[in-house]
């Protein structure tokens, strides 16, 4: 494809998925995701653990994982995350941020068995999601607007669920996510992995670990609305 087509893709993309990330949807409750307000503390053998705000995880560490009970709000944060790279200057307002991504966002229950299929199946599984935005263009579309993202290096991907991923294909999962992170694409990319904190097992030294929890009194919320920061 030419540049100038690849650049009308890329803005479409964007801007469908802005539409669709800026509403969450819990049962019959809709709701526009204007901020998010967790708490990240790093998940070490320390005996103090520092406790971060979102945007000093996001401007520090490259690769990272999300640890967290239900409800704690891992996939709001992975949407909040992606929204504020596609809306408007959110990533500078909200993220204090200067870099730029073009998120892309897997459930990965929902996209297991592609991920668990021999070959390249990370780029598989992403060129699918990107053709729900897209419906129009086919997978080598796909595959090449993906190629130049991860040339220009502002692929983000958002893996939410490694908990959720079914029993028999979980490992098989995990396995392709390293793979992919420690391949020549996946240097070109940035990861962030999101998972329940119980039953969690290592991931891999290139991803950072943070457990987070969502503030559970409106004193909470109040404390961290300062500007550009999040939580404290």
């Amino acid at each position: 494809m030419e540049a100038i087509q690849i650049a009308k893709l890329t803005n479409e993309y964007k801007q469908t998925v802005e539409q669709e990330w800026l509403i969450v949807r819990s049962n019959d409750t809709e709701m526009q995701l204007l901020d998010v307000y967790v708490t990240l503390t790093e998940k070490s053998e320390k005996s103090e653990k520092k406790r971060m705000d979102l945007s000093q995880v996001l401007n520090k560490f490259q690769n990272l994982v999300f640890l967290g009970e239900p409800g704690s709000g891992k996939t709001t944060t992975l949407q909040f995350i992606g929204l504020c790279f596609v809306h408007k200057d959110w990533s500078v307002t909200k993220l204090n941020s200067q870099m730029k991504y073009i998120p892309i966002k897997l459930d990965l229950r929902r996209y297991a068995t592609t991920l668990a299929e021999p070959g390249p199946a990370m780029e598989k599984a992403v060129s699918l999601s990107i053709r729900e935005y897209l419906r129009y263009i086919d997978e080598e579309q796909a595959l090449e607007l993906i190629r130049v993202w991860q040339e220009q290096e502002i692929l983000l991907l958002l893996l939410d669920g490694l908990d959720e991923v079914p029993d028999n294909l979980r490992e098989t999962v995990r396995n392709e996510i390293r793979r992919f992170t420690l391949s020549h694409s996946g240097l070109k990319s940035r990861l962030i992995l999101s998972a329940r904190t119980t039953g969690y097992s290592f991931m891999m030294s290139t991803c950072i670990e943070f457990e987070l929890e969502s503030f559970k009194s409106a004193d909470d919320i109040q404390s961290c609305k300062r500007p550009n920061k999040m939580v404290e």
